[in-house]
């Protein structure tokens, strides 16, 4: 979800950086890469999506 540069300079709540970590190796195929994508989107969509 894009924002403008002039929305995000007058947004002057506090902000926290959050860097994610991904492991994206052969020993997250199947199950495993599939229960990290579904995390993210849960993320995206309770965490992300709210703050805009």
């Amino acid at each position: 979800m894009p924002i403008g540069v002039a929305e995000f300079v007058e947004n002057q709540e506090n902000r926290c950086p959050v860097v994610l970590l991904l492991d994206t190796s052969g020993s997250m195929e199947g199950e495993p890469i599939k229960a990290l994508n579904d995390g993210i989107k849960t993320l995206i969509i309770n965490y992300w999506v709210r703050m805009f």
